[in-house]
C-alpha cells in the first residue's frame, strides 16, 4: 500500500502530447482551453507531514489554471527540506466532482513514514470518510466514518497499534489500513465518554489529549474502560473555546499545539505560566520535525517553518503563489493526443471542464454523475458515481427480469 512519489519529468498528458509539459503563463497559450490547461498556483488542502529520515516535507493541493479555479485532479507536492527543492508527485485520480456519487480529498490528517502511509478525509456523497490511499494514489481504502463527532487517530507503527478517538479513546491491536469489520469487539476501551480535539502518546503509555473546552490532560495507556475523571488535568487555554485547535504533538519536554491564533508550547508537565507563543500567524495545519522546527501551512496557501529553539523563534518561508508557480500546460483529467481532445471511454462534464473516465466491460462509464450517464436507463442508474442495475434487475444492460415489470412513475421495478 506504499505510495511512491515520483521525481520524474511531471507529465499530465500522454508524453506524445503537444501540451504536455509546455511551459505557459496563460490557458490561451495551451491552445485548447478547458481540454488543456495551464497550471498556476497550488491551492493547498489542509494537512502537512514530515518524514525527518528522507528530509521530505508532504502536503496536498489542486493547481489553479490562468483562470484561477481547480483545474484537474489533486496531487502530492513535497518539498526537499534541505535543498528546498518542488517535487511533483502522485496525481490522486479518485475524485468524482458532482453527481450522487461525488467524492472530493477534504485533507490530509495523517501520515505514517516509517510505512510510507498516507491517509486522507474523503467527502464522499456529502459526509466525511478517513480513508488510506493505494495502488499508487488511484484508489483509496475506506478505514472510518465521521460519526457526527471529530475523530482523531495516532499511529504506533513500532508497537504496529493504533489509537482511535471519537466517543472515547480506544486500542486497536493493529494499524488500521481497511475499515474494521467489527470496531466494537476489535477496540479496547481506554477512556470512556469523552471528545477529544487532538491525542498523542508519548513514552511507552503516557497519553495525552485535548478537549474543544480547551483543557489539556494526561493520562495512561495502562488503562481500561476508565471515565474522564481518572484523567490528570494540566492546564486549560481558554482562547480554544472560540478557535478550534488545528494541530497537537508532544515531545519529551513539551506539547505544542496551534490554531487560527498562532503556534504554541507548554512545558510537557501542564506548567501555564510557561506558556509560549511562537507565531500569531493563522495555523491550518502543522507537523513538528526531529530536527527543531514546525512546518506549518497558513492562509493564502503559504508554507512555512519556525525555528523552536533560542529566543527569538525563525521563520522561512518555503512556498507561497510568489515564490512558486508550475506554469506548465497539461491535459484535462484523463484526456489525451495532441489536443487533449481524446477520450478513451466516455466524455462527462462538470463546470464547464471535461471529464474522461474509461468503460466498464457492458458499455457503461466507469465514472458517472447522473444516472441518464448509464447505458439503458432507467433499467440502470448511478449509484455512488458507478452504473449499477436497480433493484432485481441483471444483465449486461439491466434489462433481465425473471418476473414481471411493472412502472411506477417513470421506473421499472421487477416484480417475482
Amino acid at each position: 500500500m506504499r505510495i511512491f512519489i515520483s521525481s520524474l519529468l511531471f507529465y499530465l498528458c500522454i508524453t506524445g502530447s503537444a501540451y504536455a509539459a509546455q511551459q505557459c503563463q496563460q490557458d490561451y497559450e495551451c491552445g485548447n482551453f478547458p481540454y488543456t490547461g495551464c497550471l498556476k498556483g497550488l491551492n493547498l488542502i489542509p494537512g502537512i507531514h514530515i518524514n525527518d529520515q528522507t528530509n521530505t516535507l508532504y502536503f496536498m493541493g489542486n493547481y489553479n489554471s490562468s483562470n484561477a479555479m481547480n483545474f484537474g485532479d489533486p496531487y502530492i507536492v513535497s518539498i526537499n527540506t534541505e535543498s528546498g527543492a518542488i517535487t511533483q508527485g502522485t496525481e490522486l485520480t479518485f475524485e468524482i466532482p458532482q453527481g450522487g456519487g461525488g467524492r472530493t480529498v477534504w485533507g490530509f490528517p495523517y501520515y505514517i513514514p516509517q510505512l510510507e502511509y498516507f491517509y486522507i478525509i474523503l467527502n464522499q456523497i456529502g459526509s466525511p470518510i478517513l480513508a488510506l490511499l493505494n495502488n499508487n494514489g488511484h484508489s483509496y481504502s475506506q478505514i472510518w466514518n465521521f460519526r457526527n463527532v471529530p475523530l482523531q487517530m495516532f499511529f504506533m507503527a513500532d508497537r504496529n497499534k493504533t489509537i482511535q478517538a471519537d466517543f472515547g479513546i480506544n486500542e486497536f491491536d493493529h494499524i488500521l489500513t481497511s475499515r474494521p469489520a467489527n470496531p466494537d469487539q476489535e477496540k479496547r476501551i481506554i477512556y470512556r465518554d469523552i471528545f477529544s480535539s487532538g491525542i498523542s502518546v508519548q513514552g511507552l503509555n503516557d497519553l495525552y489529549l485535548a478537549t474543544f473546552n480547551g483543557t489539556f490532560y494526561k493520562g495512561t495507556l495502562q488503562c481500561t474502560n476508565c471515565s474522564q475523571s481518572q484523567l490528570v488535568s494540566l492546564f486549560r487555554d481558554q482562547d480554544l473555546v472560540n478557535n478550534s485547535m488545528t494541530g497537537f504533538c508532544t515531545t519529551d519536554d513539551y506539547i505544542y499545539y496551534s490554531s487560527a491564533l498562532g503556534l504554541f508550547s507548554v512545558p510537557i508537565n501542564g506548567d501555564y505560566s510557561r506558556k509560549r507563543v511562537y507565531t500569531s500567524d493563522p495555523i491550518i495545519s502543522m507537523t513538528y520535525s526531529t530536527t527543531g522546527f514546525i512546518y506549518y501551512t497558513t492562509t493564502g496557501n503559504v508554507i512555512k517553518k519556525i525555528s523552536l529553539g533560542g529566543n527569538h523563534p525563525q521563520t522561512t518561508v518555503l512556498l507561497s503563489p510568489s515564490t512558486y508557480q508550475l506554469n506548465q500546460c497539461v491535459c484535462n483529467h484523463g484526456l489525451t493526443g495532441d489536443d487533449c481532445q481524446t477520450c478513451h471511454g466516455q466524455l462527462l462534464w462538470d463546470n464547464n471542464q471535461p471529464f474522461c473516465t474509461t468503460n466498464d466491460q457492458g458499455g457503461n462509464p466507469s465514472v458517472c454523475f447522473y444516472d441518464w450517464q448509464c447505458k439503458n436507463n432507467p433499467y440502470s442508474y448511478c449509484a455512488s458515481g458507478t452504473c449499477a442495475c436497480r433493484s432485481t434487475f441483471t444483465g449486461d444492460d439491466c434489462s433481465k427480469c425473471d418476473g414481471q415489470v411493472v412502472w411506477d412513475f417513470g421506473y421499472p421495478e421487477c416484480k417475482k
